[in-house]
């Protein structure tokens, strides 16, 4: 996905590693917690795909523009608040790989134990919530001093904020339905799916850059549109690859949903399809810290049996529709990046990472 910004890739590396650099110098006059920092963050946030950065760039080239180092310092700016989202989430999670690798706060976990701390997992956890939220702090201060026209910033900022805002409340619902037991709806894990992962990740990118570009309203209302279809779909993408996906690829265990009670349409529809009989054996199955790779596959097999897999596949297709209709009607932009936009649809429907 998205091959032709194999260049802006590395120069969003580029930038992220000048930038650390920099900072390690300076919190280095403060303490080694800095520079230490300053280097787990760099490696996390190079170790990504940077679809959210390169979405940046990409919207931004739509326009006919070649993007500048602002665009660039822009998009990561973006990887900083993707991997501030990604070591909160691990933290709440309990989540100890992410990529193949330890995660930030497992990471301190581990020293803690080598220093014989006597909390070393809740030191951990602290030192990655400390982790995730100067990420996001490295990221406003990014924004802000992005060499552009004042309005221009003032309208990136604003935009930017508001989706941070968004992600928080939602995390919080994601929080919340972990313990609740209560009647779940469709349009309760819609929202979820929409303001947790699906904006960020493609509506905030694709605005930002046609912000960047200094384009309009009517740009900014369909490319939001464009981005909160794909997301979606993202997003159900990987709660299936959460279930069905191989470790090595994705990076992360295989059925932490089912462990964590995530209440995603998979874990909606298992509740509502299943018999009273079916009922009794998931509720020993979801929650389980100790899940076993028999119950994984009894939730594999009754996710066949009742049709979910073919009815989450037709919900998927039903958006994919709707995404490619608002790009195929998308006004002031070549046909090259038409061609690009339905591309990373494509890419959606079929990842496997």
């Amino acid at each position: 996905m998205l091959d032709l910004l194999k260049q802006q890739h590395q120069e969003i590396q580029t930038c992220l590693e000048s930038f650390f650099k920099n900072k390690a110098a300076e919190l280095s006059l403060i303490n080694r917690w800095g520079p230490d920092l300053c280097r787990r963050l760099k490696e996390f946030t190079s170790g990504g795909k940077m679809i959210r950065g390169k979405l940046v760039v990409l919207s931004f080239m739509m326009f006919g523009e070649s993007p500048d180092q602002e665009v660039i310092r822009a998009a990561a700016a973006l990887e900083l608040l993707h991997s501030a989202f990604l070591i909160h989430d691990d933290i709440m999670d309990r989540d100890k790989t992410r990529r193949g690798l330890p995660t930030i706060f497992s990471q301190y976990h581990r020293l803690g134990e080598t220093e014989h701390f006597p909390d070393a997992y809740h030191f951990g956890e602290s030192m990655g919530i400390c982790a995730g939220d100067m990420a996001i702090f490295s990221a406003y201060e990014i924004l802000t001093s992005l060499k552009v026209s004042p309005l221009i910033r003032q309208r990136v900022l604003s935009l930017f904020t508001k989706e941070i805002t968004c992600v928080a409340v939602a995390q919080m619902q994601d929080v919340y339905l972990g313990s609740w037991r209560g009647e779940l709806n469709e349009e309760t894990i819609y929202n979820l799916y929409l303001y947790k992962t699906g904006r960020y990740t493609f509506s905030l990118p694709l605005m930002m850059g046609a912000l960047l570009a200094d384009r309009g309203s009517d740009i900014l209302s369909s490319l939001e549109e464009i981005g909160e279809y794909l997301g979606i779909i993202f997003q159900i993408r990987d709660d299936e690859l959460g279930l069905y996906g191989d470790e090595e690829k994705i990076g992360k265990p295989v059925g932490s949903d089912i462990k964590e009670e995530k209440k995603t349409f998979y874990y909606l529809y298992l509740i509502q399809r299943a018999n009273d009989k079916q009922r009794v054996k998931l509720a020993g199955i979801l929650g389980n810290k100790n899940l076993n790779t028999a119950d994984l596959e009894y939730v594999h097999n009754l996710i066949v049996d009742l049709g979910i897999r073919k009815l989450i596949n037709e919900k998927v297709s039903a958006l994919a529709a709707k995404a490619r209709t608002l790009i195929n009607s998308l006004s002031g932009i070549r046909e090259k990046y038409r061609v690009i936009l339905l591309d990373i649809l494509e890419y959606n429907l079929k990842r496997n990472r």
